[in-house]
Parts: C-alpha cells; structure tokens; sequence
C-alpha cells in the first residue's frame, strides 16, 4: 500500500480493513514516534537551545496533526506495509524533514521507519483493529458477553427439559448454532470476569470461540487463551 487511500485497503488473505479506523491507528503511530524520546534526541543533537525548543515544538505540533487528521499528511507516508502479526508505517524522509524545517540528513533513516503489533478481531460482524502494544482489551465485547449471557438461559433451558430444537426454534436459529453457542456457558470463572472487565486476551472472541472447540477443563482453557 502507497500513500495513504480513501478506501478501505485490502491485504493479505483477502480480508478488507474499515479505512477511518484503519487511518486514525495509523495517525496515532505516527503520533507516537514522532514525541518519542528517540526521535526527539535525533532531532535536537548539536544545535542551539533555541533551535531544539523550535524543533520539538515542530515535531509535537506534526504529532497533533497526525493524531486529528492524518489523511491530511498522506504526503507524510511514503508507504505502508500490513502482514500478518504486523504492520510498518515507512515516512518520506525529504518530506518531513522539511515540515519539521530541519536538513535531511539530521534525521537517520532508521527513524523513517514504523513497525507495531497488528491484528484484527471480530466483533459480531465488524471488526476491531488493535495496532501498537495492547496486553489487553481497551473496551468491553459486548457481543461476546451477550453471547455468553445467552449460552447460560440456553444451558438452563436445557436442564429444565427443553430440547435444542425447541430452544432453536424460538430464537429463529440453527440447532448447529445452539450446540455452539451454549458451550459458552462453560468458561471458567475467571474469563468470564476478564471477559466482564473487558481485560480478556486479544483473540478472545465470540468468533473464536465458536470456530474453536472448548476444553471443558477449566485449567485447559487458560492455557489455550494464554497462547492467544
């Protein structure tokens, strides 16, 4: 991908990324990298007091503008490269030397180039990018936790007497989507809390969940989510 587009960008493996998210974690990279302390030095070496308080001034003014609108430096961005597990974000030297008003060879070519974690998750049918290093959800997967909440009625339908087919004919649904879904009913304790608190590992979703079969070990399941 070259420069930054108005579409949303296809990549690897045929799967489209929502361009305004897309473009806002781009945005927020560049942001990063540019108040970073090691961008910040390399800039700042042998000059004046005055011309560093100039340069940084520059740098965190370019950094605002990145994170409010950064289809507004697509010139900025020489080229970008998403693979799987990762995405890098390489800057046009001779561009933004001249917007931070500083010569092109103060600025090493090690610095013109970005890299972070990326990964998509699905979240019902939209999907969530997760650029940068991220331990954990930044908000809660309310279509998980209703998925979860919804295996637990099922579950207890079931007990009472209720057939599968019943429950699959009143929720209007598949009796093959009811024997997967109610298998969210048996997460230890412990996720469904993560999942609550929206802390839970970043693979963690209803999507997962339901392609993946769950290990009705408890102890079972830790290891398997500690690995996503």
């Amino acid at each position: 991908m070259t420069k930054a587009s108005a579409k949303s960008p296809k990549v690897r493996d045929g799967w489209r990324l929502p361009a305004e998210p897309l473009e806002q974690a781009i945005g927020k990279q560049i942001a990063q990298h540019l108040t970073s302390s090691a961008f910040t030095s390399a800039i700042i070496t042998n000059c004046s007091p005055a011309e560093a308080e100039d340069r940084t001034e520059s740098a965190n003014q370019l950094a605002a503008k990145a994170m409010n609108n950064i289809r507004g430096l697509k010139t900025l961005i020489e080229r970008i490269t998403i693979k799987p597990g990762s995405i890098n974000i390489q800057l046009d030297q001779a561009i933004l030397t001249k917007r931070l008003n500083i010569d092109i060879n103060v600025l090493p070519e090690t610095l013109l180039s970005i890299t972070a974690p990326f990964q998509t998750r699905k979240r019902g049918v939209e999907s969530k990018l997760i650029i940068g290093n991220q331990t954990g959800i930044i908000d809660r997967d309310e279509f998980l936790i209703k998925n979860h909440a919804k295996a637990h009625v099922w579950y207890q339908k079931i007990k009472r007497g209720v057939t599968i087919q019943e429950i699959a004919n009143n929720e209007n649904t598949s009796i093959g989507m009811v024997r997967q879904r109610i298998n969210l009913a048996f997460i230890a304790p412990d996720i469904v809390r993560q999942i609550v608190d929206g802390k839970q590992p970043i693979g963690l979703t209803s999507d997962y969940l339901l392609r993946h079969s769950i290990p009705t070990s408890w102890n079972a399941q830790r290891e398997l989510l500690s690995s996503l």
